[in-house]
């Protein structure tokens, strides 16, 4: 059946929390303090990023495509779920997976440009 390949679908607190979970690990050390700050706070932003565009993209990926199925499959899905949402659900969720990039690159080009550490952390708390 087209749907088995569908992963166990996590909260947002939860996706949240692994990615969170996973950037606390991470730390960038350097000789100079300010580098070691700034290039830590760029990596976590950096993980939290990429956790959650990998965990939605994971989702948008393993969900059939409803152009392909077989009738039989595309009548049941229609029946159980509806089509229609169901696509926009999708995109929804793609769309969230893109604005998460997005917002992350725009405060690493930030935290890239700044010289000031407190800049710096004030930023990766916004993003």
């Amino acid at each position: 059946m087209a749907f088995r390949n569908i992963p166990t679908v996590l909260t947002a607190e939860e996706i949240i929390n692994k990615a969170f979970k996973n950037s606390s690990k991470i730390t960038i050390n350097d000789r100079e303090h300010f580098y070691w700050v700034r290039n830590t706070a760029m990596a976590r932003v950096q993980a939290v990023s990429q956790t959650i565009d990998a965990v939605l993209l994971k989702y948008v990926e393993a969900f059939p495509s409803f152009d392909r199925l077989h009738p039989f499959y595309y009548e049941l899905a229609e029946l159980l779920i509806g089509v229609n949402p169901t696509k926009k659900s999708l995109g929804g969720i793609d769309w969230c997976r893109k604005q998460v990039a997005a917002i992350a690159s725009k405060h690493l080009s930030q935290m890239r440009k700044t010289r000031n550490e407190s800049t710096i952390e004030h930023l990766r708390e916004s993003a």
